[in-house]
């Protein structure tokens, strides 16, 4: 049997070898436990080394694999890598959508037919069908509100500006929410309006989920998935009439603009995300009603050839009543700008180059 006065050099070091590690834990049996060395081999005190060799291997092989989770490089999991992509100002885990510049032609006759109170409004859900081998989904930043003003002469005058009260589209880069000048032509007997707007290759799905617990904890966390390549999303939540538009805040990073409400968000893997309610921030009670607005693109697969494109559907929604209601699209560019998001493996590629910059560019002035 050991002595108790056993050096501590004389004592293997822990490691993740299996050998070692029962080395170790012999090595404290004998310290400790006063019987021949051959019985700490046999029953209970075999099964105790065997159960313990093994836990002790165990926590040393996880350690080992979460201190590799703080080098992105050697990172495994893709919320981590994710993360460390972030944290470093890489955007390009979300996919950007092919636009198009357009003209859309509404008839007057049937515009003046739906409006109320001199005001119409055209649908940002509504779908646009474009290409010419294949048809895919367009759609408007925002809604379009159209106005009907009289002027002293007795005359009329259209404009148009952007909905931008009710949340602001982050895949958007519009900032003015008056359109340009409204145009007016003559067409098989009737005025046509003419609007210059831009279009973007976008499907917009919901997940709607509405709070009958009042255990915090069932209320904090959502999952959701997604196909094709996430553009954009965010979480609006209804609560006793009032309504909360949360901004999506990557689990761990710190949210500077602390005046706006938000909602903490993980990568499960590409196209899994897990959403948890901040108590720092909004945390929604029993009764509310939550809605996640998600945005998915096809990416660079849209970016295509137009060549004088014109499409005529009618217009429908389930927003707003249309009553024999069309428009016309003709396309003023090629489907252009759609970029892949990024994959994990890119992303291991890119972040230490971003690791390595400055990030910062001095110029004279």
């Amino acid at each position: 049997m050991a002595s108790p006065n056993t050096s501590v050099s004389s004592i293997p070091k822990l490691s993740t070898d299996i050998y070692q590690v029962s080395a170790f834990v012999e090595s404290i049996k004998q310290k400790y436990i006063d019987i021949p060395e051959d019985t700490l081999y046999l029953g209970v005190y075999g099964f105790l080394s065997s159960i313990f060799s093994n836990l002790i291997q165990n926590t040393t092989i996880m350690a080992a694999e979460y201190s590799q989770e703080a080098i992105p490089t050697r990172a495994k999991f893709e919320r981590n890598i994710v993360a460390h992509a972030l944290s470093l100002g890489i955007n390009k885990i979300y996919a950007n959508p092919a636009e198009i510049e357009c003209i859309l032609v509404l008839p007057e006759t049937p515009l003046l037919a739906n409006m109320t109170n001199n005001r119409f409004v055209l649908d940002k859900e509504f779908a646009f069908l474009l290409g010419d081998q294949k048809s895919y989904p367009y759609h408007l930043d925002y809604d379009i509100i159209i106005r009907r003003d009289k002027l002293p002469n007795g005359s009329y005058v259209y404009s148009a500006r952007y909905d931008l009260e009710n949340g602001i589209n982050f895949i958007s880069d519009i900032t003015n929410p008056y359109l340009p000048a409204i145009g007016m032509i003559s067409m098989n007997g009737d005025n046509m309006l003419t609007l210059n707007t831009t279009v973007r290759q976008v499907n917009h799905s919901t997940i709607y989920k509405k709070i009958t617990v009042t255990n915090p904890l069932e209320n904090k966390v959502i999952n959701f998935s997604f196909t094709d390549q996430l553009a954009w999303f965010y979480v609006e939540v209804v609560e006793n009439g009032t309504t909360h538009i949360l901004t999506p805040v990557y689990e761990g990073l710190y949210d500077s603009d602390t005046d706006k409400e938000y909602i903490n968000y993980m990568f499960l893997d590409e196209s899994n995300i897990r959403l948890t309610f901040n108590r720092d921030s909004y945390q929604p009670r029993s009764n509310a009603e939550i809605t996640v607005h998600i945005y998915t693109t096809l990416g660079a697969e849209c970016n295509f050839e137009l060549d004088h494109y014109q499409l005529l559907k009618p217009l429908i929604s389930d927003r707003f009543n249309y009553d024999s209601m069309y428009i016309q699209l003709e396309s003023l560019s090629d489907s252009q700008y759609g970029s892949d998001k990024l994959s994990i493996e890119d992303l291991k590629r890119v972040i230490p180059r971003e690791a390595l910059s400055r990030g910062s560019v001095t110029t004279y002035t």
